[in-house]
């Protein structure tokens, strides 16, 4: 098993997307390494995902079990069309302080539907609600993953990172 970084994107100037696209079909899963703040005001915000650049509402294609602590109470829950897979710092979080987080992304090439589990939050000491997001998710389709677009409320904040890597 060898790990092989794929892409690095760091936003320099405020962005509303990350994209990673024209991943190499030669791996058989994927991770990604995130580390994200978004410009709306407020202490944590949603990252999104988009798989192959598809975000219809209507198509349910996302489906994931989600377990998040916001250092008060812990919810579980089920949900279809999720897209979130990481809790982001926002504006009113402690400066230069960013949510960070992995995913895995399974049999990424496979003709089955795509299996990935995601983890993270803003820092500890970022805020007093500390919310950490821990999914299982599956993307109903059969096709391979060949782009990732991530999105968040307002714009992600410079020095924004996400790394992908191919596990082969």
């Amino acid at each position: 098993m060898a790990i092989e970084l794929v892409e690095t994107v760091e936003v320099t100037t405020a962005a509303t997307l990350i994209e990673l696209n024209s991943i190499p079909q030669d791996g058989t899963h994927l991770f990604c390494v995130i580390s994200v703040r978004s410009s709306s005001q407020g202490a944590t915000f949603s990252e999104y995902l988009s798989i192959n650049h598809d975000t219809s509402s209507s198509s349910h294609n996302y489906r994931g079990v989600s377990l998040s602590d916001s250092g008060t109470f812990i919810n579980g829950a089920t949900s279809q069309n999720t897209t979130i897979v990481v809790e982001n710092a926002g504006n009113a979080s402690t400066a230069n302080h960013f949510g960070t987080g992995t995913i895995w992304f399974y049999d990424y090439t496979d003709s089955t539907n795509k299996m990935y589990v995601s983890y993270g939050g803003p820092s500890f000491e970022t805020i007093s609600a500390n919310w950490h997001l821990l999914q299982g998710a599956r993307y109903d389709t059969t096709n391979a993953i060949t782009s990732l677009r991530f999105f968040t409320s307002g714009n992600h904040q410079p020095y924004s990172t996400i790394s992908l890597y191919k596990v082969t």
